[in-house]
């Protein structure tokens, strides 16, 4: 049997939960303040299963309508045979990836990581929408900020 913990930050919303592309039902625990999901499985000898696991991150953003930067985090737990991981991040409604940090790369719109990764994996995406809307929104942004208050 497997044991596998896939813990997230306080402010994550589990999204949902696939083993072999099958949706199936785990519940979110919450240990020392961060929230994880749990779950045991069979992997028969010699084959391999695929445990999927989404997550959303308001806090994990930094930046405004005009563009910014997600950052993650993954830590590994050392084991016999190291896992195969792969992470995929998504842009925001309206916007495009801009750079990936290496060792990701733009797959189909979307930054992917994947591979055997060490113990720690430290991940940057940066989000901007097409050139026209970002200059409109910076423009509108410094019209409508104040420039001083009576």
């Amino acid at each position: 049997m497997a044991l596998v913990n896939i813990y997230c930050g306080t402010d994550c919303v589990p999204g949902g939960v696939e083993l072999d592309g099958a949706p199936i039902p785990v519940p979110t625990k919450v240990d020392l303040g961060l929230r994880y999901v749990q779950h045991y499985y069979a992997i028969p000898s010699g084959q391999q299963r695929g445990l999927r696991v989404s997550w959303e991150d308001p806090d994990a953003w930094e930046g405004n309508s005009s563009g910014g930067v997600y950052r993650m985090t993954f830590t590994n737990q050392v084991t016999i045979r190291p896992a195969h991981v792969r992470i995929r991040i998504d842009p925001p409604a309206g916007m495009s990836i801009v750079s990936v940090s290496s060792p990701m790369r733009v797959v189909e719109g979307s930054a992917v990581y994947e591979g055997v990764p060490g113990s720690r994996l430290d991940l940057e995406v940066t989000f901007a929408p097409s050139t026209p809307v970002r200059l409109w929104r910076n423009v509108t942004r410094f019209l409508t900020t104040p420039v001083f208050e009576i």
